[in-house]
């Protein structure tokens, strides 16, 4: 549980600077689809339709820096 935390923590950070997918996970070393799964639950813990406003909503909760 806390490895996927983290991952998700991860992904965030980096979907929030941009990259894609696939840089994601060769970043956090997990798949591709396992990278849009965390996002996904990502996006849907912050209530929102997009991956900037799940960037935006992460650093406005201080999630990310």
């Amino acid at each position: 549980m806390i490895a996927s935390h983290l991952h998700n923590k991860r992904a965030l950070e980096l979907m929030a600077e941009g990259l894609h997918d696939d840089a994601i996970a060769r970043c956090v070393g997990i798949s591709t689809t396992t990278v849009r799964r965390h996002i996904t639950a990502i996006m849907g813990g912050l209530g929102v339709s997009s991956r900037f406003a799940a960037g935006a909503a992460a650093q406005l909760r201080g999630w990310i820096g």
